[in-house]
C-alpha cells in the first residue's frame, strides 16, 4: 500500500500578534505544486471548541517570487489572517493550506501547552514578530532600499497607537478641549489606499466646519483598537483594547452621529452593527 506524499510547501511567518480573543498573523506560503485553492486560519481553543476563518491569500510579494524564481506563482502568495472569539483562551493555532491536488498541510502557528496554557501568548508571538521585523528590514539594507526601509519604518510609528493607563479619560480630555457639538464617531480600515484618502478628506471639511471627530481604526501590528481625536490641537492616536471602552463617552454625551467607512481590518466586524446600535441608544439616552 503506498502512501500518498504530501505536497512541498515554502512559508514564513513574518508577523505574529495575539491578544485575549484575537490573533493576528501576515506572512507567505507557496506550494512546490501550484497556487493554493485555499487557506484557513485554524484556533483549537481550551474548551476544544474549533474556530476557523478563511485567510486573504494571493497578495503580492516580490520578494518571495525573486526567491523562488523557479516557481511562477510565488510572486502571489502573501497572507492576511485575522481570527476572533469569544470565551475560552486559545489552545494552539495552524493554518490549513490546500493545495492545486486538494491535499491539505497545516503550518503550527502557536503550540498549545496543557500545564502552562498562557505561555505562547506571552512569549511566541513577541519573539516571533521582532525576529522577523529585523530579517526584513535586513533585507532592505542587503539590496541598499533605504528609502523603502525608511518609509515601512516612517508609516508603522506614525500609526502605532499609544498605550497609556486610561485612554478613556485622555480621550475625553481631548474632546473636551475641541468640542462644540457632539464628535462625528467616523469608523475605518488604516491599511492605505483609497478608503483612508476619502475618510481623511471628509475628517478635514467636518473640522473646517467647527465640529470635532473621533476616529476609531484597528491597528494590526498591535492587535488594538486606535482612536484620534481631531479638531484642535495635535492629539495622539491612542490604543483601546475593546470597543465597549467608549460606550461611557456616549451615554455622556460626546459621541453623535457615526460615519462607518470601511472594518475589514477588525476582529469580529460582525458585531460592529450590535455595538453601533448600542453606542446611538446609550447616546440618544442623553
Amino acid at each position: 500500500m503506498s502512501v500518498k506524499k504530501l505536497p512541498v510547501l515554502h512559508h514564513n511567518i513574518d508577523h505574529l500578534a495575539m491578544r485575549p480573543g484575537v490573533l493576528h498573523c501576515w506572512g507567505w506560503v507557496c506550494a512546490e505544486d501550484g497556487p493554493l485553492r485555499a487557506l484557513h486560519l485554524v484556533c483549537r481553543l481550551q474548551d476544544d471548541r474549533l474556530v476557523e476563518y478563511p485567510v486573504e491569500y494571493g497578495a503580492l510579494r516580490t520578494d518571495v517570487g525573486d526567491a523562488l524564481k523557479h516557481l511562477p506563482h510565488a510572486a502571489a502568495s502573501g497572507f492576511l489572517a485575522n481570527v476572533a472569539w469569544q470565551g475560552a483562551e486559545l489552545h494552539s493555532a495552524w493554518l490549513r493550506a490546500t493545495t492545486e491536488n486538494m491535499q491539505c498541510v497545516n503550518i503550527a502557528l502557536i503550540d498549545g501547552v496543557p500545564d502552562a496554557p498562557q505561555a505562547p501568548s506571552k512569549l511566541k508571538p513577541t519573539v516571533q514578530m521582532g525576529w522577523q521585523l529585523g530579517l526584513r528590514a535586513l533585507r532592505l539594507m542587503r539590496r541598499g532600499q533605504f528609502a523603502v526601509l525608511y518609509e515601512k519604518a516612517r508609516r508603522y510609528l506614525a500609526a502605532k497607537p499609544i498605550a497609556v493607563d486610561d485612554p478613556v479619560e485622555q480621550i475625553r480630555l481631548g474632546l473636551e478641549s475641541v468640542q462644540k457639538t457632539r464628535a462625528l464617531l467616523v469608523i475605518d480600515h488604516d491599511l492605505g489606499g483609497g478608503a483612508p484618502l476619502y475618510r481623511q478628506r471628509l475628517i478635514a471639511a467636518h473640522v473646517e466646519k467647527g465640529g470635532a471627530v473621533l476616529l476609531l481604526t484597528f491597528h494590526l501590528p498591535t492587535v488594538s483598537y486606535a482612536v484620534q481625536v481631531y479638531g484642535g490641537m495635535n492629539f495622539p492616536r491612542l490604543a483601546l483594547q475593546r470597543l465597549v471602552d467608549l460606550m461611557p463617552l456616549a451615554r455622556e454625551g460626546w459621541i453623535g452621529d457615526v460615519f462607518f467607512n470601511n472594518a475589514v481590518s477588525f476582529p469580529e466586524p460582525q458585531r460592529l452593527p450590535e455595538f453601533l446600535s448600542a453606542l446611538r441608544m446609550a447616546s440618544a439616552g442623553r
